[in-house]
C-alpha cells in the first residue's frame, strides 16, 4: 500500500501533502522526499526552508538540534561516543571553541564561539556525517534531524555561565541525573570534563574555569557551587523561556532577545554586524558580478577550461574546478540554489561540492582576494 501511495506522491506532490495533513501523518515521510536528496547510499538529505542566521565571526552560540518526530538519536553509548568522535573532529578542523555540550534521547545541546567561518562549517558536516553512520548502522532511510538546527547568539559575559549551567543540567531535568554526584560521574555532558579537567580533545575549559577562580581546584569549587545553585533553585527561569522559544523556532521580528542573548547594548551590535556582514557578503552580486564571471575566473586560476567545468564529471581535474567554482561562489553570497542551476545540478549537490571546493582551495591555496 506504502508503494502505491509513493507512486500517487510522486505524481501529485500538492494533493499528497493535503492528505497527509488532514488525515496521514505517517507519511509524512515519504512526502517530505519531495524536497530533499539522495546521497547514493542509504541517507535522505533534506532541503529545508531557511530562515536568516545571525552569524559573524567571533559570535557565541547557543544550538540545539532535535531529532525527526523526536525518534532516539543514540540507539546505545556507542553511538554517543561516535557522535562525540565527530564532533571532536570538526571542532578541530573549524577551530571553534566548545564551552558546553550535551547528548539528551532526542537532541543535542552546544555551545561554541566561531571563528571567521560560519557557522554552518561546523553544524552540517557533523549532523550529515551522524546520519550516515546512524541510517547505516541501523538499517534505515530517511531524515534523522528534523529541521535545521537552532541557534541563538549569547553575550560573552554573565550570559555565558547561565547558558553553560542550562546546558550541562540537562540530564538533571530530563531525570537521568537525580545528584550532582551523579552529574559528575554521566559521560555525555561536558561538565564532567570540567570537573575531571579533562577536554576529551575538543572542550574548552581554561576559558571557562577562568571565569569562576584564578586557580583551577578553586575555580572547579566554585562552579560546581555554581552548578548546585541552579539545581537547587530556578535562577535562570528568564534564560530559559528565551531559548526555548529559539529551540522551538518561534521568532519575533520585535523582539530582538528571541535571537541574541545580551543586554540591549549587544543585541544592537550583533544585529548591526550582521546586516553588515551580510551586505559584505551580497556586494559583488550587486556590483555586477556574474556567475559567469567567476566560472571565467576560476578556470583561468586551476586551468581548466570553463566549458570543462561546466561538464559533470568525476575523479578529474575539472571535478575539482568544478568544486572550486561551487567555493567560490558560495563565498561571494551566491545562493546554493542559483549555484546549482547554472550548473544542472541540484541543491544539495552545490552545497556538498561547495564544501569539497573549500577544502581544495585551501590545499591548493587558492583564494578568490588574489585574483
Amino acid at each position: 500500500m506504502l508503494a502505491g501511495v509513493a507512486h500517487r506522491v510522486q505524481r501529485n506532490f500538492t494533493a499528497a501533502r493535503r492528505a497527509t495533513r488532514l488525515c496521514h501523518p505517517e507519511l509524512n515521510a515519504l512526502v517530505s522526499l519531495q524536497a530533499g536528496a539522495w546521497d547514493g547510499v542509504k541517507n535522505y538529505i533534506p532541503i529545508m526552508p531557511r530562515k536568516a542566521r545571525i552569524n559573524h565571526p567571533g559570535l557565541t552560540h547557543h544550538i540545539m538540534a532535535r531529532t525527526f518526530n523526536d525518534m532516539l538519536l543514540f540507539g546505545d553509548d556507542a553511538d554517543r561516543s561516535q557522535y562525540v568522535s565527530l564532533l571532536s573532529k570538526r571542532v578541530n578542523e573549524t577551530g571553534f571553541l566548545c564551552y558546553a555540550w550535551a547528548l539528551m534521547n532526542t537532541h543535542v545541546h552546544l555551545l561554541v564561539r566561531t571563528t571567521e567561518l560560519p557557522l554552518w562549517r561546523l553544524m552540517k558536516p557533523l549532523q550529515c556525517d551522524y546520519a550516515h553512520y546512524f541510517n547505516r548502522k541501523y538499517g534505515r532511510r530517511g531524515p534523522l534531524f528534523c529541521d535545521r538546527y537552532k541557534s541563538i547568539a549569547t553575550q560573552d559575559q554573565s550570559y555565558l555561565e547561565r547558558l553553560i549551567r542550562y546546558i550541562h543540567l540537562n540530564p538533571v531535568r530530563a531525570g537521568v541525573c537525580k545528584t550532582l554526584g551523579q552529574l559528575d560521574r554521566y559521560q555525555w555532558t561536558g561538565h564532567r570534563g570540567i570537573v575531571e579537567n579533562d577536554p576529551r580533545g575538543f572542550q574548552e575549559i581554561r576559558q571557562v574555569l577562568r571565569r569562576f577562580g584564578k586557580t583551577t581546584a578553586d575555580a572547579q569549587s566554585k562552579y560546581r557551587e555554581f552548578i548546585q545553585a541552579g539545581m537547587a533553585t530556578n535562577p535562570d527561569d528568564d534564560l530559559l523561556t528565551v531559548v526555548r522559544a529559539s529551540n522551538q523556532g518561534q521568532r519575533d521580528k520585535n523582539s530582538s532577545g528571541h535571537w541574541v542573548i545580551g543586554d540591549v547594548e549587544f543585541q544592537k551590535t550583533v544585529i548591526a554586524r550582521d546586516a553588515e556582514h551580510r551586505l559584505t557578503l551580497a556586494r559583488y552580486r550587486r556590483e555586477g558580478m556574474s556567475l559567469e564571471t567567476v566560472l571565467s575566473e576560476t578556470a583561468k586560476r586551476t586551468a581548466v577550461e570553463a566549458r570543462s567545468i561546466l561538464r559533470r564529471s568525476w575523479g578529474t581535474p575539472a571535478a575539482s574546478a568544478r568544486m572550486i567554482f561551487c567555493f567560490f561562489a558560495r563565498e561571494l553570497g551566491f545562493p546554493t540554489r542559483d549555484i546549482g542551476k547554472f550548473l544542472g545540478i541540484q541543491q544539495a549537490a552545490a552545497s556538498n561540492a561547495a564544501r569539497g571546493g573549500a577544502a581544495l582551495a585551501a590545499e591548493r591555496g587558492i583564494r578568490w582576494d588574489e585574483m
